[in-house]
């Protein structure tokens, strides 16, 4: 009687080696049926877990178990269907979030809903309807997905948005790759838009200067604001900032300041990793930190957070602090209608620093690329002084 499965080994350049499972068909005799063992352990799920795919031992195992379950035993595994599989993918309860999670680097609500977004709205209907949606994952070529962003592009989305779009289409190739389904990730080799950095969201020197001297009774927000500006941090990071993110090092007779970015809040995931898990640490000037410093000492709750809110648990909200925001804007002259039209939201302070502070700031930013996104970035201290000085200046340069 033959054995209901084969394992055998495929000769590469890594230095784990690959296996692969055949499974044995009764009406052949033949083994037709023959999967990766990594890609056989993620689709067993959670139960295969402790079982190694890299040694024969364990992909005999996974055999097994698969014959135990009745995987192998259905009709010839038929490969991923592009569509289906993309649509399912930044859910909350899909594999790859869950992996996440257990990776202690949880996706917030709002990245999945940002990613779901451009895939449902745009990807998924694309791939209807040039029938590309039932095609395996393997037959999704480079120039089938530059064919999808281009038409994207001509038909009016912006190259902010088709780049967001291929983005959103990295992981899940990527999970492909792991999987031993594709050899390759297509989109890797699709080049991004050039994106009209004249027309990026950003207020003017002057237009900064006006707003921090407006008056205003939101001290709080008012202070959210001048921290975003001197250090690029995003709203969520901003309402997260507790007391203990903030540290000091004193070099040469001078203090110089830098926040850990440990934390963001939002009002859907509560406090929790900052975006995508960017941690990293960021030069603040020492005057910004002095006022971060003094409101936390006014902070009622003390429950650790810099910017307070209305009750214990909980910071202050972003929306208080955007409807501050837009206030000012307003009373210097930025009417509701110009901030609309030139895109002047809360994370134009995160534009305008970027651009004035310019050494280094994509590692203070910590979004250089795709492949850093998710990395913990440290600066020498070499770099805090230097970048720390640059944002002193660009305070110095708004008057304040």
């Amino acid at each position: 009687m033959r054995c209901p499965y084969m394992v055998y080994k495929r000769s590469s350049g890594k230095k784990k080696p690959t296996y692969y499972i055949g499974f044995l068909d009764e009406d052949t005799r033949t083994y037709p049926r023959r999967v990766a063992a990594a890609a056989l352990k993620y689709q067993l799920g959670e139960d295969a877990r402790s079982i190694p795919s890299t040694t024969k031992a364990g992909a005999e195992a996974l055999a097994r178990m698969a014959l135990d379950k009745g995987v192998a035993l259905s009709s010839p595994q038929t490969a991923t269907k592009i569509g289906d599989y993309l649509l399912n993918f930044w859910t909350q309860d899909g594999d790859y979030a869950l992996k996440m999670s257990r990776s202690k680097r949880p996706l917030s609500r709002a990245y999945l809903s940002a990613a779901k977004s451009g895939v449902n709205k745009h990807v998924v209907p694309w791939l209807k309807k040039t029938g590309y949606h039932d095609y395996p994952a393997h037959r999704i070529t480079t120039a089938i997905l530059e064919d999808m962003l281009t038409d994207f592009f001509e038909s009016g989305i912006t190259a902010s948005r088709c780049n967001s779009i291929r983005t959103a289409l990295s992981k899940p190739f990527d999970e492909l790759r792991r999987r031993e389904e594709i050899k390759q990730n297509p989109i890797t080799n699709v080049m991004k838009f050039r994106e009209d950095i004249a027309k990026r969201k950003i207020l003017t020197i002057g237009e900064a200067k006006a707003f921090f001297e407006a008056p205003s009774d939101d001290k709080q927000s008012k202070l959210a604001c001048l921290l975003s500006m001197a250090t690029g941090l995003r709203i969520s990071e901003v309402c997260g900032l507790k007391i203990s993110d903030v540290h000091s090092e004193d070099i040469d007779d001078d203090r110089y300041w830098w926040i850990s970015v440990e934390h963001a809040y939002t009002e859907a995931d509560g406090l929790h990793a900052p975006k995508a898990g960017s941690r990293g640490d960021v030069p603040v000037p020492a005057s910004v930190a002095e006022q971060l410093i003094q409101l936390h000492r006014e902070n009622p709750w003390g429950n650790g957070y810099v910017f307070h809110g209305i009750s214990e648990t909980r910071p202050m909200s972003a929306r208080d602090i955007r409807t501050e925001y837009r206030r000012v804007l307003v009373s210097v002259g930025i009417t509701e209608e110009q901030q609309a039209a030139r895109g002047l939201d809360f994370h134009a302070w995160r534009h305008f620093y970027a651009s004035h502070v310019k050494d280094s700031a994509t590692k203070v930013l910590r979004h250089a690329d795709e492949q850093t996104t998710q990395r913990y970035t440290h600066l020498t201290q070499a770099e805090r002084i230097k970048i720390g000085d640059q944002a002193s200046q660009l305070l110095k340069g708004a008057g304040l």
